[in-house]
């Protein structure tokens, strides 16, 4: 799931950054990338706003457990980093499901972990560094350990 999604996410970077002759080209004093500066993260929050309403309840489940594969892979740095099982459930009931709660309904170590990954994260562009994508699988393979259940959240294997 998170491999297909990966694929589906790089192919989408690549064929945007084709079109304006690649990432970090300069083009009239700019960078060519629509996705230039932009955090893994907001992008990964933006994508599942824009795919809720659109999916069944079993591929948005799908969905969170790519991207809390692919964000744990698209950290930068290990300076402060919160605890690995804190920073999956955080992402996964609370980053990554529409509507978000309200952030006073956010524990705060959840609530600390969150703005940790909104730091940390490296830019979308990267996803295009086959350096940065080779680490990602092993943290894929980690993140495996939640299933999709029918209630409102998923739960731990």
């Amino acid at each position: 799931m998170a491999d297909e999604l990966a694929v589906e996410l790089v192919s989408a970077v690549r064929r945007e950054a084709g079109a304006g002759g690649g990432p970090g080209v300069a083009v009239a004093g700019r960078r060519s990338s629509p996705f230039a500066g932009r955090s893994w993260y907001d992008f990964a929050l933006e994508y599942m706003d824009v795919r809720w309403r659109q999916t069944a309840a079993k591929t948005r489940c799908e969905d969170n457990e790519g991207l809390c594969a692919i964000t744990l892979a698209m950290i930068r740095g290990r300076t402060l980093r919160p605890d690995e099982e804190l920073l999956r459930r955080a992402l996964r009931l609370r980053a990554y499901v529409v509507p978000r709660p309200a952030n006073r309904e956010v524990p705060g170590d959840e609530r600390v972990a969150l703005r940790w990954v909104a730091r940390a994260t490296r830019p979308v562009d990267d996803l295009l560094d086959p350096e940065v994508m080779k680490g990602g699988y092993p943290v894929a393979e980690r993140s495996s350990g939640w299933i999709c259940g029918a209630g409102k959240h998923a739960t731990p294997r």
